[in-house]
């Protein structure tokens, strides 16, 4: 498991620009490969703790494989501030921005 300053220190940073479906796309492959969630799940409105069961300690791990999928950096304090996995895409898309 990755915890906040694993997270920070696994920062990369790419050429290319990030699309807004790549964010989508990337989340959604992660949370079905990596964490047993089913595509039926993955609604704009389902809550990453709640609905999709996800603990402090996978939301990390999640952003982490995010991270090395898109090239970006995400910000622990901030990444724990989203609720719903619209949020989290949102988020992820608004640092390309």
């Amino acid at each position: 498991m990755l915890h906040r300053a694993h997270l920070a220190g696994r920062q990369k940073m790419v050429d290319e620009t990030l699309d807004s479906d790549d964010a989508e796309v990337e989340v959604k492959a992660v949370l079905v490969e990596h964490f047993g969630c089913q595509d039926e799940q993955l609604i704009p409105t389902a809550h990453l703790r709640r609905d999709l069961g996800l603990d402090c300690d996978e939301i990390i791990d999640l952003a982490a494989f995010v991270q090395e999928r898109l090239g970006i950096s995400i910000d622990a304090d901030e990444l724990m501030r989203q609720e719903t996995l619209q949020d989290l895409i949102d988020y992820l898309n608004s640092l390309n921005e």
